[in-house]
């Protein structure tokens, strides 16, 4: 099953070649492209929100779910931080443990 994947041309180096770096000067440009490809990828909810815990008595189902967001949240950490320049929050970004902490951090 191949759901919410990143669905994304890279570069060798792995950066999307279609997206630019984000520089102090074009944030909302960066963001409205973010937006727009994250929820191409529905996983926008997941980034903005964070994932939501599970108690100890939650389903197999919960449990696939949770884990699943989880493998976003981190594959699109790295995704955030690709497309990131050094003189934008950078340094503070890296302390980051989810997607949402990096997001927020921007």
């Amino acid at each position: 099953m191949y759901s919410k994947c990143l669905i994304i041309v890279l570069s060798s180096n792995n950066i999307p070649t279609h997206l630019q770096k984000l520089k102090s000067d074009d944030w909302g440009r960066w963001n409205w492209h973010m937006q727009a490809t994250f929820g191409f990828q529905e996983v926008l909810e997941v980034i903005q929100n964070g994932v939501p815990t599970i108690g100890g008595e939650a389903t197999n189902a919960q449990r696939t779910t949770y884990r699943e967001n989880k493998k976003i949240g981190w594959s699109h950490i790295s995704f955030i931080r690709a497309l990131m320049s050094h003189e934008v929050n950078f340094d503070k970004n890296l302390s980051c443990t989810s997607s949402k902490d990096a997001w927020n951090t921007l």
